[in-house]
């Protein structure tokens, strides 16, 4: 009974500048991977140092790790049954009031066994757990220093992955490459190149005066105005 799971949300993602070792207990500790340049992985934690370096906690697909252990679900027996193939959510333990501390993870049914036991929720009548025995893979979860590439906040490996692709693609210098990768546009930098660094905005608006198409990129953090495609204000 083994079963494949994503595991932890990402709070954004990093880039690989150079050859850099990965840690698998903190940083500096434990076994180490060489990890190589031009590379994005999903960023889960943040720490930093006694040295005051900072170190991302990234998901490293190309290794996994086994997990075992038992927890407990809300979904009944027949809805876990019927879930297949999405994964059920399991519970370290049975929450209570909102504080108490537990951690929860998703696992595919096929590597989840029933066991006989069953308890009702505290708070919701209508609630009963059941308790799960569970071995699944998961990717390697390791921690890389920050300095040996690029994080960006709220960004995926996908979205670093595809914008350092179409720069290479169409011959990018490498200064523009890290520049766009860290999410830092100039005035005079292209529509296209804006969208490489940033993103889709939350909201775009497109006008024409006279002669001059400008087009307003919103987003949470910052304005931009493009004038005939061409970057004119960064507020």
């Amino acid at each position: 009974m083994c079963a494949s799971v994503a595991w932890g949300e990402g709070i954004g993602a990093y880039f690989t500048l150079v050859n850099t070792y990965i840690y698998t207990k903190g940083p500096r500790t434990g076994s180490r991977y060489l990890v190589r340049p031009r590379l994005a992985f999903t960023v889960v934690d943040v720490t930093v140092d006694s040295q005051d370096t900072i170190w991302y906690k990234i998901i490293y697909p190309p290794r996994t790790t086994k997990v075992a252990g038992q927890g407990w679900t809300p979904t009944a027996p027949h809805e876990i049954l019927a879930a297949q193939p999405e994964p059920v959510l399991v519970f370290s333990r049975i929450p209570s009031d909102g504080s108490d501390a537990f951690t929860s993870l998703r696992v595919p049914v096929s590597g989840m066994e029933l066991l006989n036991e069953s308890q009702s929720d505290p708070r919701f009548a209508q609630v009963r757990w059941q308790k799960v025995r569970y071995e699944l893979s998961r990717p390697l979860q390791a921690w890389a220093r920050g300095t040996a590439g690029i994080y960006r906040a709220g960004k995926t490996e996908t979205f670093l992955s595809r914008v350092y692709g179409e720069m290479v693609a169409r011959v990018v210098g490498k200064e523009k490459i890290t520049r766009f990768l860290s999410g830092v546009i100039r005035i005079g930098d292209s529509l296209r190149e804006a969208g490489w660094a940033l993103g889709q905005p939350l909201n775009e608006r497109e006008e024409t005066v006279v002669n001059t198409k400008r087009t307003t990129w919103q987003f949470q953090e910052r304005v931009v105005v493009f004038e005939n495609q061409v970057v004119k204000q960064i507020n």
